[in-house]
């Protein structure tokens, strides 16, 4: 009775055992099965832009960052940078069929989408006071009505803002510019963008529109004289080898912005959708403090190879840039638009 009692004790242990292992088997197959599941099932966003290296590539690659943290894995985000998918206007094409589902760029550059025509006005000479007005601008129901008209068009939707970039300014190689009588008998590369010709001819300049892939072999090779980006651009482009004055005069600001196709939007759980919202505005937190950090970083780095950093009364330029916008104005961009933006407070 003893050993009977005993086979029987020790056979129900066995027996226990082998149900624990069993369930906990049972658990880990689940998990792995569950894990695998949301892997299969996580939500996949291609996002594309023209970045290269440097700040404006790394803000891309944050954004990623905040979606894929931010979702706890469920979205990860195919990233397809420095115009792997095409240029601006194929991208847009892309955003607008659904084949992109994420897209940034300079929030103006939508003026080349259907019904962006107004948003020319942000190239335009001093529109904003400083960057604090900018934003209060794309905080107005002027800007949610101007951007409601491109997203009904393209079947995109706005974002918002992901961070600041530095305020275009104009580069000389020969002669040191203070104010817009000395550009006579400069020639400065310019974008396709009306606003900026218009503004450097009625300052005196003679212009040239070369495209941003071929501006350091024009400058290299004296086919322009100098340009108009802000410091990131000087780096990141490695123009101070053939830039030798940077004059700050400011003239226009402007931001990144990210857009969405509107049915991939739409086909979005309120859960996701809010993750791609708040992943947004971190980003443009991040960027934003990243950029003051290291915009003084750039200026010394050009000053430490050679560049002289010049900074210049900035009222003749203002004032000579009446002309070009009582002209542009109506032409150009909806009449009495420039004069709507400059009084907001």
């Amino acid at each position: 009775m003893v050993i009977y009692t005993y086979l029987n004790k020790r056979e129900e242990e066995v027996m226990k055992k082998t149900k624990q292992i069993v369930f906990m088997a049972t658990v880990v197959v689940t998990m792995i099965l569950f894990i695998s599941t949301a892997q299969a099932n996580a939500l996949t966003l291609r996002f594309a832009h023209v970045a290269v290296a440097g700040h404006m590539y790394q803000v891309g690659e944050k954004l990623i960052e905040n979606i894929e943290k931010l979702s706890g894995g469920e979205i990860k985000v195919q990233h397809f940078p420095a115009s792997q998918l095409g240029n601006l206007p194929q991208m847009l094409g892309q955003l607008r069929k659904g084949t992109l589902d994420l897209f940034k760029s300079d929030y103006g550059l939508i003026m080349i989408a259907k019904g962006g025509k107004p948003f020319i006005v942000g190239f335009s000479p001093y529109l904003y006071r400083d960057q604090a007005h900018f934003e209060k601008f794309v905080a107005s129901p002027l800007f949610e009505e101007m951007m409601g008209a491109v997203e009904k068009e393209n079947g995109i939707k706005w974002i918002g803002l992901l961070g600041n970039r530095t305020p275009r300014v104009v580069t000389t190689r020969h002669k040191m510019v203070l104010v817009p009588d000395d550009l006579k008998g400069i020639k400065i590369r310019v974008p396709k963008v009306s606003g900026i010709p218009e503004s450097f001819e009625g300052w005196g300049a003679s212009i040239g529109v070369v495209s941003a892939a071929e501006m350091y072999n024009a400058l290299k090779q004296k086919v322009v004289d100098g340009q108009e980006n802000g410091i990131e651009v000087v780096v990141d482009f490695k123009l101070y080898e053939v830039q030798k004055y940077y004059t700050a005069i400011d003239y226009v600001r402007s931001s990144e912005g990210l857009w969405m196709n509107t049915e991939k939007w739409n086909s979005l759980s309120s859960a996701h959708k809010e993750v791609i919202v708040n992943a947004t505005k971190l980003t443009r937190v991040w960027a934003n403090e990243s950029l003051r950090e290291k915009m003084l970083e750039w200026f010394d780095f050009c000053r430490d190879k050679g560049m002289t950093i010049v900074m210049p009364p900035m009222k003749p330029w203002i004032e000579a840039s009446r002309k070009v916008i009582q002209e542009l104005d109506g032409k150009v961009w909806p009449k009495g638009l420039y004069a709507k933006i400059q009084s907001i407070e």
